[in-house]
């Protein structure tokens, strides 16, 4: 467990105020993610999203996530102003669940091997309806799940 975590954790038991440990946990969230691709080259998983998104016939939508060599993944400046320094990047999994292909970056997810950039074609509770199509194009795809914190950004 996260050093950081089990202090707050620890904090909050020894506290006057008693809370379950589901409120503690509330503000994160496990999501499934349907992995496609998994590379350190944007381009190569650029390249890959674009063909998979005509065969597959999903939407591409990266976000609005323009390639940046310093922090691998960006918003605009104008977007990183709302929640963050410029620049910035909030993998996918919050408030975006569905059936879409997108460029993340592990970075953003405790679970995951750091350093790559994964093709993702769906996340959410039930993407195995989503494994099960797009395994005809990629036999290799796979589910991985990710906890992804929900709360607050400011």
């Amino acid at each position: 467990m996260n050093p950081l975590k089990l202090l707050i954790i620890l904090m909050l038991i020894t506290s006057t105020q008693l809370i379950s440990k589901d409120e503690v946990f509330s503000e994160t969230a496990k999501k499934q993610f349907l992995i496609g691709k998994s590379t350190t080259s944007y381009d190569e998983a650029k390249s890959f999203a674009s063909k998979m998104a005509k065969r597959l016939k999903i939407k591409l939508d990266l976000r609005g996530l323009k390639f940046d060599k310093n922090s691998f993944l960006t918003f605009s400046k104008e977007e990183c102003d709302d929640f963050s320094e410029y620049p910035c990047y909030l993998g996918r999994g919050r408030y975006d669940d569905g059936e879409y292909i997108s460029i993340e970056h592990t970075s953003a997810y405790a679970e995951m091997r750091d350093g790559y950039y994964i093709v993702v074609l769906a996340t959410g509770d039930n993407v195995s309806k989503s494994l099960a199509k797009v395994k005809k194009e990629i036999p290799d795809a796979y589910i991985k799940t990710a906890e992804i914190y929900m709360g607050c950004m400011h």
